[in-house]
């Protein structure tokens, strides 16, 4: 999926590759793109059980190897919508 695809305040799977870690993929909120960069807000899970760490990052473009909707990584299989649904509110 490309940049200028990308729907303000939709949820994405953003696949991302750090010069100097392993490729990461988390799902976050696509907010906007300036110039090199990605505006997403995430939600990360704490170990503590009920807490949660909001952010609020920028990415480099380049540093994306892919962005994926729940729908687009689910499109080749047989669940119900319904199914799809409750997968996206839990996520």
């Amino acid at each position: 999926m490309k940049t200028d695809e990308l729907v303000e305040g939709k949820k994405y799977y953003f696949y991302e590759l750090h010069p100097n870690r392993p490729e990461t993929v988390y799902r976050a909120t696509y907010l906007a793109v300036f110039t090199n960069a990605v505006l997403s807000y995430l939600i990360k899970k704490r170990v503590d059980p009920g807490t949660n760490q909001n952010i609020l990052q920028y990415t480099p473009l380049n540093w994306f190897t892919k962005v994926e909707t729940l729908d687009e990584i689910l499109s080749n299989t047989t669940l119900p919508n319904d199914i799809i649904i409750s997968i996206d509110e839990y996520l």
